[in-house]
């Protein structure tokens, strides 16, 4: 049985806030895989957009009509004029998203980091019903590195986050997101704590 508190616990973040007295908790920037530390981002004219099928996305597509977009994760299909519509491929979703102008996609943590690593201004579109998503949105907007809608996106919210959207941007890295490091010493300071090697 796991115990019910754990010794300590390492914690990939890409928000920092102060943890609450006596946590046993370190946060460290996120891990990120090498294909993603290996993009040399630009900032071209399309946007990149990465949702899934869920409750609020009925209308993106239709928000989206004279942006140049390119859409995953809503399938095949007619789009209006711009839009593309875009098969699944890790390459080409990473070269779309080095390249974009700006992000709108669901809160996930994997492609949240990803895209603030990158330096690219994000619209979060939470999936209804996810606690970490919304976690994830709001502290995007805290940070000062995006926006968020936690309803149906309408086509003014888009417009108006593109307008703002260069206030969001950054030069890639300098948010300090590639925590591989910073991880890997703290875990070795868990494990070579005094307490823990008596609990062993």
């Amino acid at each position: 049985l796991a115990p019910r508190r754990p010794a300590a616990a390492v914690v990939p973040s890409f928000f920092f806030p102060p943890l609450r007295r006596g946590s046993t908790a370190t946060l460290v920037p996120p891990i990120l895989r090498d294909d993603v530390l290996a993009l040399r981002p630009s900032y071209g004219d399309r946007v990149l957009v990465y949702v899934n099928e869920g409750a609020g996305m009925e209308g993106l597509l239709a928000a989206l009509a004279g942006v140049p977009a390119d859409v995953y994760g809503l399938g095949e299909g007619l789009a209006p004029l711009g839009v593309r519509r875009k098969a699944p491929s890790r390459a080409g979703f990473l070269a779309d998203l080095a390249a974009a102008r700006a992000v709108v996609a669901t809160a996930g943590f994997t492609l949240l980091s990803e895209a603030l690593h990158l330096g690219k201004p994000v619209l979060a579109l939470p999936n209804r019903g996810f606690f970490e998503q919304a976690v994830n949105a709001h502290a995007l907007v805290a940070l000062g590195r995006g926006e968020a809608v936690e309803r149906a996106v309408r086509r003014a919210d888009l417009a108006n986050f593109l307008d703002r959207a260069d206030a969001y941007a950054r030069p890639p890295g300098t948010d300090g997101t590639a925590g591989r490091e910073r991880a890997a010493d703290a875990i070795e300071r868990v494990i070579g704590a005094p307490r823990l090697r008596r609990a062993a």
